[in-house]
């Protein structure tokens, strides 16, 4: 929940997760930060014009100098606090990992916790895999959408859900890629390779057709909530 390490000037340090392989630092500009962030952001608005900086409350990828909220702290009396103070500043998105807000709702029955989710719209989980059953659960609990945002620390964002529950590529921040076993480029839709993509805002710390060991395939369904093309992620790695 936390996985900024070093501030040195303009540069910011981050460790990666390491959940393809051991976990190692990358580095970032507050410039190609803020380029990331943008184009993040730029597709949020196209889901709800609504949401803004004010609105979103971050369990994860939290920046440097800021109150860090650790959604994995599931003591009743903090998590209490955490979801008194987003239903307080009627928070209109919320971001987590799926796992996260599973064991919160888990928390929350079992304590009788009774919060006003009515100013909520939205539900953003990214990091892991985004089962249907999980999604449902996520949905059925707080009542609103559930968006899933399929990125990672070392490019940020590369993907996000739109209302068909189809993935839409970041095309200002990734060039996407799927490939087949022998490094052969897949453009057709439904057969399934692996990701590749390269950052086209990153330059002090450049990722050039970066293989993040998922697999995905493209989709061909009428959304228009998102620009980017489509795609759906498969289960395992």
């Amino acid at each position: 929940w936390y996985n900024e390490k070093v501030l040195l000037g303009d540069i910011i340090i981050e460790e990666t997760s390491g959940t393809s392989g051991t976990p190692f630092l990358c580095a970032k500009t507050s410039s190609e930060r803020n380029e990331l962030a943008m184009a993040l952001w730029r597709m949020r608005k196209k889901i709800d014009k609504g949401v803004s900086p004010k609105n979103l409350f971050l369990f994860s990828h939290i920046p440097l100098n800021k109150e860090n909220p650790n959604a994995y702290d599931y003591r009743p009396d903090h998590i209490y606090k955490l979801y008194s103070k987003i239903q307080d500043e009627r928070v209109r998105w919320i971001h987590g990992t799926p796992v996260s807000f599973l064991n919160h709702i888990k928390i929350m029955k079992e304590n009788e916790f009774d919060f006003d989710f009515s100013s909520l719209k939205y539900i953003e989980c990214t990091g892991y895999y985004l089962r249907e059953e999980v999604q449902k659960e996520i949905e059925n609990h707080f009542g609103v959408k559930v968006i899933n945002q399929y990125g990672c620390i070392e490019t940020w964002p590369i993907a996000l859900s739109s209302a068909n529950n189809v993935l839409h590529v970041n095309e200002k921040a990734i060039f996407f890629e799927i490939i087949d076993d022998v490094g052969n480029v897949i453009r057709e839709n439904n057969v399934v390779g692996r990701v590749v993509v390269t950052s086209l805002c990153m330059k002090l710390f450049p990722f050039i057709r970066y293989e993040l060991g998922d697999y995905a395939m493209y989709v061909d369904e009428p959304d228009y909530d998102l620009p980017g093309r489509g795609i759906k992620l498969v289960e395992g790695r």
